[in-house]
């Protein structure tokens, strides 16, 4: 019972924060899935909304500019093709060192996180190539503008402790089927100690 009402749940806020612009911007719902920086904190409890649909829908990513990010983005087929080109611009860790980079990417919404994707990492670089293709089937057309791509750049860290060097929201709302979209995205950095 209570996994079914968590689906029911998880779809309501769905539709909410994708309903039309005066539902979903309304100061109500903003403040409502914004999170507050006690949220942001390490060690304490964070907003349960794993995707934080508020970000997706209203803000750019915030912060200094940490880097760009090339990718070539198509569909095809109820396929979403990434293809994560290259990084430029990353800057080095905290004691000095060039990062050990790497790419994870979620589509969202995806409360349960199912949707993870990522790169091998590269070494000892800010200006990382990867040339990796990351592939999502099953995704119906009329899903697709509905869905965001949520990417973080990595550095890979001892025990786990990954760092986090940058991190863009792409909505697709403009995606058609045999389009090809290759751009340059900028990688945002709200908090420098940002780890996951």
């Amino acid at each position: 019972m209570a996994d079914r009402r968590k689906d029911e749940l998880n779809g309501y806020v769905w539709h909410l924060v994708h309903a039309a612009p005066e539902v979903a911007q309304c100061d109500l719902i903003y403040t409502f899935f914004h999170p507050l920086p006690r949220d942001e904190r390490p060690g304490t409890v964070v907003n349960t909304l794993q995707n934080k649909p508020a970000e997706v829908s209203w803000a750019p990513v915030t912060g200094r500019v940490a880097g760009e990010v090339k990718l070539s983005i198509s569909y095809k087929s109820d396929k979403l093709f990434i293809m994560v080109m290259h990084i430029r611009g990353l800057q080095p860790l905290q004691d000095g060192t060039d990062p050990d980079p790497y790419v994870k990417l979620y589509l969202l919404p995806d409360p349960q996180k199912t949707s993870k994707r990522k790169t091998k990492a590269a070494k000892r670089t800010c200006n990382p190539t990867y040339n990796e293709m990351l592939v999502y089937a099953g995704i119906p057309r009329g899903d697709l503008q509905q869905r965001v791509i949520h990417l973080r750049a990595l550095s890979e860290g001892a025990f786990w402790e990954n760092t986090l060097l940058g991190e863009v929201f792409i909505p697709l709302r403009t995606m058609t089927p045999g389009h090809r979209w290759v751009d340059w995205h900028q990688l945002g950095m709200g908090r420098p100690d940002a780890t996951r």
